[in-house]
């Protein structure tokens, strides 16, 4: 009997993959990727924001800029990941 939440796709041209109720699991850890490198922005942002308020010296800007910048980039690679995925599944 085969559970219908966790099935084990198994054919031989589309090779083999888990899926959970249809979607792959590769793609819902991309997702989670995603959602990841979101919330790392808003904590960057956040503690750019909290920086701001209390004043830190302007030494500090070029760190919180790059902080920002690699997440941002981090971001946009999981989108296209995460994009060429799906577009690989169809």
């Amino acid at each position: 009997m085969t559970n219908p939440v966790l099935t084990r796709n198994t054919t031989v041209l589309r090779g083999t993959g888990a899926t959970v109720q249809g979607i792959a699991l590769i793609t819902l850890l991309y997702l989670g990727f995603v959602v990841s490198a979101a919330m790392r922005l808003f904590a960057d942002y956040e503690m750019v924001t909290r920086a701001v308020e209390m004043g830190v010296d302007a030494k500090y800007e070029p760190y919180y800029a790059f902080a920002l910048t690699v997440t941002l980039i981090w971001l946009y690679l999981e989108i296209l990941r995460l994009m060429g995925k799906s577009r690989s599944r169809k």
